[in-house]
């Protein structure tokens, strides 16, 4: 038994020895900043319902019958993560800057007198090891290692705010209890500080509705702060069962501050017209109505730009806790019309899949989009980019080589051709098939036989592989005349959507136009 707790003491103590070294640190090593992301967890609202001396007629009686309570519960979470949503920065002021610096410092703290533990269980597994004489260059390291974490255990003791650079501004992020829609909300919270730690978040969210009677409700929401290890905000707001949104927004209206760290300010803008981009101190902000949600109040400057109307700037001041919204209209610019031109005339205008009309076409600048297309039945069509081409010159389509009466009617002739192909691949294909079974019958039989000749049999077997190979030739080119009877037939259905969807519809027009093109390009060659 002795021999026994010798080898396992023994054991342990190698195993701790080739463990891997703890990497050196020096004593007077500042802690960094690192945290970029602070993530807030909400969790379900817990519904208490009225004593059970209830009012006739009161909300308890209907919510009973009618609607879970967890239901109402989680529906109010959601409203409150939702709004969650519209704060990006959280800023880490002036009274949460000492709590979340000697957060640093305790996590340090704890590193540190983890590596002490590790370090005394080292040094004490080598004096306990049984062996005769201990390594004393060992146990000495062990020591000095145990001094210098003593060391810098007390110089993390005294640093205070000022020694530590803070980065004030993370990133505010909403973590989710699961992947799922369904599981975005944690528990409901009976301890923050164990729900914080479970979830791993800096704050965690939680709430009640309490119904006081009366038709009246209580709202009662509460922030933690893990990194302070305090609750940061608990507020409420009663009001009827019809105001729950209100209610809502009056206490989000306090919390806000907490989750963003300092006062805030929110502007809504709406524009005319809707499609109107909105810049806020240079930076494009979105296009047509949208939100400036919870930033720091004070000055910014608000462009807004949309072709075809003049630039408005603004100038607008955001109030401690305020609610703005402003709507600015934009003045229509005049803008001399295009002429749009072709030769030969006549030719289709498109903005899109949106016909505009026929060349020569009249128009309005603003109202010129940055991809039109221009086709004529018997010319090649053209795509122009208004931003890059000068819409006032003449545009010159080339003539094309066949019409679409000719197009249709190659792709119609290709597909019939096709299909007659692959008809009459039919009856070979059915006769190989037939004389391929004929000819191994025969053979099979002829092989039953006794004393019969082989090389005889050699020959009709040689006749059945050539059948059956030639079998198999006629099924693979009637799979591929089936293939291209097929391309063929969508070659001609897409041809004849192409000219319905770019149709001529002007007949002798268009002759008459081509005859035009002719002539003038017979004047050219004579004067040259």
């Amino acid at each position: 038994m002795r021999r026994f707790f010798r080898g396992f003491v023994c054991l342990l103590v190698s195993g701790l020895f080739f463990a891997a070294p703890v990497p050196a640190v020096e004593v007077d090593d500042i802690p960094l900043d690192t945290l970029v992301d602070m993530l807030v967890g909400v969790a379900e609202f817990r519904y208490i319902p009225a004593s059970a001396a209830k009012q006739p007629g009161g909300i308890s009686s209907a919510w009973d019958s009618q609607t879970p309570s967890t239901f109402i519960g989680v529906n109010l979470a959601k409203i409150f993560r939702e709004k969650i949503k519209e704060i990006i920065v959280h800023e880490i002021g002036e009274d949460a800057l000492a709590g979340y610096v000697g957060s640093i410092i305790t996590a340090e703290k704890e590193i540190v007198l983890k590596k002490i533990d590790e370090l005394r269980g080292n040094r004490d597994a080598l004096i306990f090891s049984g062996t005769a004489v201990p390594d004393e260059s060992k146990y000495d390291s062990f020591s000095v290692e145990i001094e210098v974490q003593k060391e810098r255990l007390e110089f993390l003791s005294g640093l205070g705010v000022a020694d530590i650079e803070v980065i004030r501004e993370k990133n505010l992020k909403l973590l989710s209890a699961g992947t799922g829609t369904a599981e975005e909300l944690f528990p409901p919270v009976m301890d923050p500080r164990a729900a914080a730690a479970q979830a791993k978040v800096d704050y965690m969210l939680w709430g009640t509705l309490r119904e006081e009677g009366g038709g009246l409700l209580r709202l009662s929401v509460s922030l933690y702060a893990a990194r302070q290890k305090k609750i940061v905000f608990s507020g409420s707001s009663s009001g009827s069962v019809d105001q729950l949104d209100l209610l809502a927004d009056r206490v989000f209206s306090r919390l806000a501050s907490s989750l963003t760290g300092r006062s805030w300010a929110t502007l809504d803008i709406t524009t005319s017209p809707s499609y109107a981009h909105i810049y806020v101190d240079g930076e494009l902000l979105g296009i047509g109505n949208t939100r400036l949600a919870y930033v720091k109040p004070g000055s910014y400057h608000l462009s807004f730009y949309s072709d075809g109307f003049e630039v408005l700037e603004q100038d607008i001041v955001l109030e401690n806790e305020s609610r703005q919204t402003i709507r600015c209209e934009l003045t229509p610019v005049f803008l001399e019309p295009v002429l749009l031109q072709t030769f030969p005339a006549g030719a289709d205008v498109y903005f899109g899949a949106l016909k505009k009309g026929v060349t020569p076409l009249l128009l309005p600048l603003g109202a010129t989009p940055d991809i039109l297309s221009i086709s004529l039945d018997g010319y090649k069509s053209r795509v122009l980019a208004s931003t890059s081409v000068d819409l006032t010159a003449v545009h010159v389509l080339p003539r094309d080589v066949f019409s679409w009466d000719e197009r249709i009617q190659a792709k119609r002739s290709d597909f019939y051709r096709s299909l007659g192909f692959t008809i009459l691949t039919v009856p070979a294909m059915i006769f190989l098939y037939g004389a391929y079974q004929n000819e191994s019958f025969g053979s099979m039989q002829y092989m039953g036989r006794s004393g019969y000749d082989y090389n005889r049999a050699l020959d009709m077997q040689k006749d059945t592989n050539l059948l059956r190979y030639a079998y198999l030739g006629s099924v693979f080119l009637f799979g591929s005349l089936v293939v291209n009877t097929i391309q063929n037939l969508l070659d001609y259905i897409h041809t004849s959507e192409e000219s319905q969807k770019f149709p001529s519809g002007r007949g002798a027009q268009s002759k008459a136009e081509s005859e035009a093109q002719s002539e003038v390009e017979t004047e050219k060659e004579e004067n040259q």
